[in-house]
């Protein structure tokens, strides 16, 4: 065995690392690892090339075969030093290593392993109730799930339509509510795929597995693991078909908190939520949001992108830059009183000098605008005129942006509150929105048609996603493009005006 002025050689490293050396020579390699750079990156990189196999608790192991018999240890460490012997041992453990490589550390093992844990996590757990939060973009339910009995007890049904579309699509599935952060049912869904690529992905606190597949109703599905006890806290599925949808599920508070205050919640079979009532409990986070969101909307400020409404836990956070002092005190004036919610707001002006995080942000990348050639036609003179259309064309398309995002949220809001006492004024402002949407998108339309043509707007509003697809192809044709799409300008023309018009 080497001395720690030496540097050991690499089967001493891996005898070390799996715990199979003597008390002395143990020590004597990490006394060695501790000071030196070399021998450390030489173990890092034996692991990453064979994997890194189960590492026996070495000092605990010396401590007990110590403690078991010194004299039995001592009698046997001739044995261990010799070189034959440690030869030996070095095949052994670099020809199992390259085994594991090959076998159990595949991604697909790895994830069998890792899901196996998290049953057997499960099944030492008695969790009979489950709250959930289950979402698709800006729509979402908030369920508790009783999981002990044939039934689900929804504490509240949120967004109505969109829960009886999820629940047809886990019947579809073969997936329960019950079960939608469940790792035995993960596992179960992995095991009766006859092809799948499985991916795994870790951070300090979070592993997840992720299984995409090109069968069946559910083509990729992921699920978080705790990393501390592997305990289940997220999952993703993605449903194909002529109407394909993305969920996200987690465990939230906030339903339990809906449980504690409504203790006569609905009680409906777990494959049957379309016939379900629909609840009449009032979530109060949804009463607090939609105060909030009528607030803003009366002072005219919900049409800003760069403010956000957004539940975190038990409280509806407003947060963002408003142009200037008298936006924020008014805005303040909107909601004071209100419980449950927090306002944070910067001006325009701080925004610049403090540089903080925002909800949104927009872009321009490096290249020439694809409709720079047209631009420069229209522009030829040079001067303000460019720049003006560029910055006309900015505000509106985030303005559309900003409406189209406040009214996704309101269509989700009303739909839960539809037959509660903010039922009208929400209607009413996703009204308003409405038609704001339609005379931007007139304008929108009437500026681009140097580059588009005449457009004819159908006057239909553009959701969320659409907005945001409009803004991309607006600023890729007139601004600097950012060449993500790689299009051509008859196809970014073409999207758009597919957009504007409907068809």
């Amino acid at each position: 065995m080497t001395t720690t002025s030496e540097h050991p050689q690499l089967e001493d490293l891996l005898l070390w690392q799996t715990g199979e050396l003597s008390s002395a020579d143990a020590e004597a390699i990490e006394s060695h690892l501790k000071q030196c750079s070399i021998c450390q990156n030489t173990l890092a990189s034996a692991e990453s090339i064979f994997g890194r196999i189960a590492k026996v608790d070495a000092e605990a192991e010396r401590r007990r075969k110590r403690a078991v018999s010194e004299q039995r240890w001592n009698r046997s460490v001739k044995v261990f030093k010799s070189r034959p012997f440690m030869g030996a041992m070095a095949s052994v453990v670099i020809g199992a290593l390259l085994l594991v490589t090959s076998t159990q550390w595949t991604p697909e093992a790895r994830a069998e392993s890792l899901l196996t844990k998290a049953v057997q996590e499960q099944t030492g757990r008695k969790h009979s109730l489950h709250y959930l939060k289950v979402r698709s973009g800006v729509l979402a339910c908030y369920v508790t799930v009783e999981t002990d009995s044939a039934h689900i007890k929804f504490a509240s049904i949120g967004a109505s339509d969109f829960c009886e579309n999820v629940s047809g699509r886990l019947a579809s599935a073969g997936r329960q509510w019950n079960n939608l952060l469940s790792a035995e049912s993960f596992q179960l869904w992995r095991h009766s795929l006859g092809t799948k690529q499985d991916s795994i992905h870790k951070t300090d606190d979070v592993i997840e597995i992720r299984t995409v597949t090109d069968r069946g109703l559910v083509r990729e599905a992921s699920l978080q693991l705790r990393s501390s006890d592997y305990h289940p806290i997220a999952a993703h599925f993605e449903f194909t078909g002529n109407d394909p949808m993305k969920i996200d599920v987690n465990e939230d508070p906030a339903a339990e908190e809906l449980a504690v205050h409504a203790p006569s919640a609905v009680q409906t079979d777990s494959h049957n939520l379309a016939s379900s009532p629909k609840s009449s409990i009032l979530d109060p986070l949804d009463e607090a949001e939609a105060r909030v969101r009528l607030a803003l909307h009366d002072v005219q400020l919900d049409k800003n992108i760069l403010l956000l409404v957004e539940r975190r836990r038990d409280m509806i956070f407003v947060w963002g830059v408003v142009p200037s002092d008298a936006d924020r005190s008014a805005a303040a004036t909107a909601v004071q009183n209100l419980p449950h919610v927090q306002l944070v707001l910067l001006t325009e002006a701080e925004q610049q000098v403090a540089r903080k995080p925002l909800p949104w942000a927009s872009f321009q990348g490096d290249a020439l605008p694809l409709a720079n050639d047209q631009l420069n036609l229209m522009f030829a003179a040079g001067g303000s005129g460019r720049q003006q259309f560029q910055n006309d064309l900015d505000a509106l398309t985030r303005r559309l942006v900003g409406e189209a995002k406040t009214r996704d949220a309101l269509l989700a809001l009303h739909s839960r509150l539809s037959s509660s006492r903010y039922d009208q004024p929400l209607q009413q402002a996703i009204t308003d929105l409405t038609g704001a949407m339609r005379v931007d998108s007139l304008s929108l339309a009437a500026r681009l048609a140097p580059l588009t043509g005449p457009i004819t707007h159908n006057g239909s509003p553009l959701t969320y996603k659409q907005a945001m697809r409009l803004y991309t192809l607006v600023h890729e044709m007139t601004f600097m493009d950012q060449s993500q799409s790689n299009l051509e300008l008859a196809q970014a023309v073409s999207q758009t005006r597919r957009l504007l018009t409907g068809r």
